[in-house]
């Protein structure tokens, strides 16, 4: 997530207009850094080689509704960097921290707990190699939260976020997936990513702790050859569920049937994966009616026939550059010829 932009500085401070400002001086930002933009509502920090950021130096920043630091050297977040920070927003206003891609190699206790009215916490692009203890992400508000952490290294552990009672989204990409008893207890996720991040196996202890919340899941990039019946059994409040490129070659049925969910996942994407075999059965009990199936990338042998007439029915969608056409095996095919021709019939 490197930028590509140079050292920067953009405040929408009303006399700045947005324009970039003068660099950051010996690469710390302290409290006289911003000390005449008590108006500023957004402030973008790139790639200005910052190495420390002192204590409450965005203090006299209380509108502050956005602060973007990316693409910088700094390798610890402290509590008191962001003492007073957003601390006059009023109460239908909220506070985004983005700190991707600044070497940050710790993250003190608490060190987030101050910021008023936070919402989204990004601190991809990090090699967080520190302890990281529960404390670490208390955040004291009752606002829906978005955190993520993806290609920081970091494990999901019991009690990680135990401190957000409101955790609503969380980006775990591109990290080690290890799977511990409880990892999500207490947790009432909406949408889970967990993209590249190595599962190759999907049981119900998985999702353990998520079945009452989760509406999203998305696990692209991973592996798993074959997805067996009731690879998601838990999972009841599941709409959209995304398995694009995971090497998926069959899909055995009842693979997405949900004991104690009237519907299933509504939404269903599996697009770039060499697949060879689908069970009409996929769904089981949950049946097919306002589900949409998204497909590139597979193999149709003549017992696959019932694709075609779900296609005609528009309840599976391909990678198409018209309304006649879908990309398979790069090739881009009309759907009639790529089918076999006992399929036309049906």
């Amino acid at each position: 997530m490197t930028s590509k932009e140079g050292p920067r500085i953009v405040c929408d401070w009303p006399e700045k207009e947005g324009r970039p400002l003068d660099p950051v001086q010996n690469r710390v930002i302290n409290q006289d850094t911003f000390q005449a933009f008590t108006d500023c509502k957004w402030l973008n920090l790139v790639n200005l080689s910052i190495s420390d950021i002192t204590a409450g130096a965005f203090a006299g920043m209380p509108k502050l509704q956005q602060l973007i630091i990316t693409g910088n050297h700094f390798e610890s977040v402290r509590r008191d960097m962001f003492n007073g920070v957003a601390s006059e927003l009023e109460e239908y206003f909220s506070f985004t921290l983005y700190l991707p891609n600044n070497h940050i190699l710790y993250l003190e206790s608490q060190a987030f707990a101050d910021i008023k009215s936070l919402v989204r916490l990004d601190l991809q692009d990090n090699p967080l190699t520190g302890p990281i203890a529960p404390e670490t992400f208390m955040i004291n508000n009752e606002l829906d939260i978005e955190l993520r952490l993806s290609n920081t290294g970091m494990v999901v552990k019991q009690g990680l976020f135990q401190h957000i009672p409101n955790l609503k989204f969380l980006s775990i990409n591109e990290n080690p997936f290890r799977f511990t008893p409880n990892m999500w207890q207490g947790l009432e996720l909406l949408e889970l990513s967990m993209k590249n991040a190595g599962i190759t196996e999907l049981n119900n202890e998985i999702w353990e702790g998520l079945g009452s919340s989760l509406k999203g899941l998305y696990l692209d990039g991973n592996y798993f050859e074959t997805l067996r019946a009731h690879s998601f059994q838990g999972l009841t409040e599941i709409g959209h569920l995304r398995l694009a490129n995971c090497g998926i070659r069959n899909v055995e049925a009842l693979a997405f049937e949900i004991a104690g969910h009237s519907e299933g996942p509504y939404v269903l994407n599996l697009e770039n994966n060499p697949i060879l075999s689908i069970d009409i059965n996929l769904f089981g009990a949950n049946g097919w009616e306002g589900k949409r199936l998204f497909l590139s990338e597979i193999q149709c042998g003549p017992d696959m026939c019932w694709m075609y007439e779900k296609y005609l029915a528009e309840q599976i969608e391909y990678d198409y550059d018209d309304d006649d056409y879908f990309k398979c095996n790069n090739l881009d095919k009309s759907v009639r010829e790529y089918f076999p021709d006992d399929c036309h019939g049906q």
